[in-house]
């Protein structure tokens, strides 16, 4: 630095004279510090790709984050995900997160299959489970990518910066980056990375990356600070006391942790060498990739073209981490205002106006979905002899029933399908009940199709459509399942009944957390119920007879204009071994989850689940349920009184159930 610069820098008001005596150019801008913090754009580009595979895992026990590292597989801890019962009760929510401008974007959630692949490691605190293929809006898990896991060391060193991608306390996407460096590869472990940064409960099963967003660790836990008998230390630099603390509130938290993913890669290679079936393949899967992107880089996959002899090979696109399909190159040009993505160093989006009709592509699907009120003349409904003793529709009480809709241009109040009727509030545009038949022993079950569509017998402005589920946590739940009805003496009969279960008239809104049998123990009990039943009766080879609804109260808080039941009932009925009839009636709780509609809150808060005798669900719902009082098995059991004068037995597990089914 010259003389006059000096002087500059002592007096700011010589400045102006002395850089005018200065080469030019001398006084551009220069490095502050010793670390250069200069990064490629790349480094952004690549971080808006790598987000979209990571989601929000919705536990039966709590909330978590995982990510794709394969097509259809899934990864977070063991302590997220023990065991495949759980995994049974759980979804992965993508796109839980916010825009640009802040504004909470609608995720899309997808169910996870254990019965195609559950692997976990309790040591290493990982579980890879698959993913279904579609979500619950139909959305394909393809739309998501995966992040590969390569097995190789190396990808980044102690002090350089690591991020993570993260749902803390099970709120919305988060990430921390670049504040965050690896302060630690404890060898006496082995296994694990240590990093500064922050986390949250719900940040369990994060992905910990390098600045080249390769996926260097599985965040796990964090590390308390301890002395040298190993004994935690608390914020004062006391031995910590678990008893006075037991939330670990005071606990000197010195790093986090993560398992390294080269020791991931080597066990995942140890259960792929044991596992079988579907199993077999989903890892070889996960395998393969990561090796690809070894060979070719994380963002450009391999892509085995041998080329034109003489010629180099062209480099491959990036494919695993960029969820958007390949393009074919046979397809004809796109319906009129579709719009064509082009994949660049970035991706233009540009609408070709072509002069074939608009949405052809989904052309099947929509017929499929505009019925008219002629297509419905064949449908049975709830058959009333279906057990083999006649058990009548529930029908609807003096009190209910000015409320009840018609099915057009008739007097008749049952809307009949395929396996079930419905009667419907026409005030309330929900159902009363929704009675089906479940039958055991059917040649043919339909798979899933979610064919959503208004019943054209009914005014649409008298049914619940779409419009109150989209952007919050209220699920699409069917009162009569669709894995109940799905079921025919042909293939065809048992797909038409399958999508018939996906009418508005057999929805209700209920919070996703409670659809999903989604956060604690207690709230698994009404899918545990559904399945029970399922289970005993497939045990016995019985058919069975199952009524759902909601319990309508004028204090149901309202959502859109739409009243959201707080509670809902279920009653099913059997004939046991001597030909004896039998119903078990049940009321489950969800008002603590539509406290805060549209805002969900990470706890998620307590409901109850009762068995009641079926008098006190005639009681509470408005309807008769005619001789199938005289086969309940709450009274039967010696239990008179109750809550407001009906039978009622706090259900905490199934074993509370009263009442024999055989």
């Amino acid at each position: 630095m010259t003389q006059d610069l000096r002087e500059a820098v002592r007096d700011p008001r010589e400045a102006v004279r002395a850089k005018a005596s200065l080469p030019f150019g001398f006084l551009l801008e220069r490095m502050i510090g010793e670390a250069e913090e200069y990064l490629s754009v790349m480094f952004v580009a690549r971080a808006a790709v790598v987000i979209r595979s990571v989601g929000r895992i919705a536990a039966p026990r709590s909330f978590g984050t995982g990510f794709l590292v394969a097509p259809g597989v899934l990864i977070t801890n063991n302590h997220v995900l023990p065991d495949s019962d759980e995994a049974a009760l759980t979804r992965v929510q993508f796109r839980y997160e916010v825009d640009l401008i802040d504004r909470e974007i609608a995720p899309v959630a997808f169910h996870l299959n254990p019965d195609r692949l559950f692997v976990t490691d309790p040591d290493l605190d990982f579980t890879l489970v698959a993913v279904e293929a579609q979500g619950d809006d139909a959305s394909s898990l393809s739309e998501f990518g995966f992040l590969p896991l390569v097995g190789d060391q190396g990808k980044i060193r102690l002090g350089q910066p690591v991020n993570i991608i993260q749902h803390p306390a099970g709120e919305r996407k988060q990430l921390i980056f670049r504040e965050s460096t690896l302060s630690l590869l404890p060898e006496a472990l082995g296994t694990v990375a240590q990093y500064t940064g922050d986390t949250k409960p719900g940040s369990s099963g994060s992905p910990v990356f390098s600045d080249a967003w390769e996926v260097v660790a599985l965040h796990h836990s964090g590390v308390p600070d301890s002395n040298d008998r190993g004994e935690w230390m608390d914020v004062d630099g006391n031995v910590w006391d678990q008893a006075r603390d037991p939330h670990m509130e005071r606990v000197k938290w010195i790093a986090n942790e993560g398992i390294r993913v080269s020791s991931l890669v080597r066990r995942i290679g140890e259960m792929h060498a044991e596992a079988t079936g579907s199993a077999t393949d989903l890892l070889g899967e996960v395998i393969r990739v990561g090796k690809d992107a070894a060979e070719y880089g994380v963002f450009v996959p391999a892509r085995r073209d041998p080329g034109r002899p003489g010629e180099a090979a062209v480099p491959p696109a990036p494919r695993s981490l960029d969820p958007r399909p390949a393009a074919d190159a046979n397809a004809s040009a796109p319906p009129a205002g579709q719009a064509v993505s082009v994949t660049l160093p970035l991706t233009i989006t540009v609408s070709v106006d072509t002069s074939g009709a608009a949405a052809a592509a989904t052309a099947t699907e929509a017929a499929r979905l505009e019925r008219t009120a002629a297509d419905y003349y064949d449908r049975k409904g709830f058959n009333r002899d279906f057990l083999g003793v006649r058990v009548e529709m529930p029908m609807a009480t003096a009190a209910i029933a000015a409320d009840l809709a018609t099915v057009a241009g008739s007097q008749e109040t049952e809307f009949r399908y395929d396996h079930y009727s419905v009667l419907m509030n026409r005030r309330r545009r929900l159902a009363f009940v929704s009675a089906g038949n479940l039958r055991i022993d059917a040649p043919f079950n339909a798979p899933r199709r979610d064919p959503w569509g208004f019943d054209p017998r009914l005014h649409e402005s008298l049914q619940a459509g779409n419009e109150f589920y989209s952007e919050n946590d209220l699920d699409r739940g069917h009162l009569f399942r669709r894995a109940d009805g799905g079921w025919g003496s042909s293939p065809e009969e048992a797909r038409r009944a399958s999508d018939d279960t996906f009418h508005w008239t057999n929805i209700a809104p209920q919070h996703f957390v409670f659809n999903q049998s989604g956060q604690n123990p207690e709230l698994s009990l009404w899918g545990l119920l559904e399945n029970q039943v399922m289970d005993e009766a497939s045990r016995e080879r019985q058919s069975v007879n199952v009524f759902n609804g909601p319990i309508f109260s004028d204090g149901d808080p309202l959502h859109r204009g739409l009243a959201v039941p707080r509670a809902f009932w279920k009653l099913v009925s059997v004939v046991g071994r001597e030909g004896r009839l039998r119903a078990f009636a049940f009321v489950v709780g969800q008002e603590e989850l539509l406290r805060n509609l549209p805002a969900e809150a990470f706890g998620p808060g307590r409901f109850a689940m009762f068995q009641v005798s079926i008098a006190d669900l005639e009681r509470r719902t408005g309807l008769d349920f005619g001789g199938l009082r005289g086969a309940d098995a709450l009274p039967a059991c010696g239990l008179r009184e109750g809550l407001g004068g009906g039978a009622m037995v706090r259900i905490l597990s199934l074993r509370d159930v009263v009442g024999t089914w055989r």
